[in-house]
């Protein structure tokens, strides 16, 4: 995915197809017992122009993005 910013807009964000990922993750808080987990991911991508964003502000919008798609009652908590 490469989002291409054209004049007039200011960002983009390109969205990937659901896509099967696999995740190794700690048990128990020990290196010796880990679990490897399933679960379904998709990629955004961000394109913004930067002489009127910085990577700073775009790093926080994907981070509030990925709660919201993670956890969308949070939507209706923040209103």
């Amino acid at each position: 995915m490469n989002p291409v910013v054209l004049p007039p807009q200011v960002c983009i964000v390109a969205i990937s197809t659901v896509f099967d990922a696999f995740k190794i993750v700690e048990s128990d808080h020990s290196e010796e017992k880990k679990q490897i987990l399933y679960h379904k991911a998709k990629n955004l991508c961000f394109s913004a122009d930067h002489r009127v964003l910085d990577g700073a502000t775009i790093a926080k919008f994907s981070e509030l993005i990925k709660k919201y798609i993670e956890k969308p009652m949070k939507i209706l908590a923040y209103l």
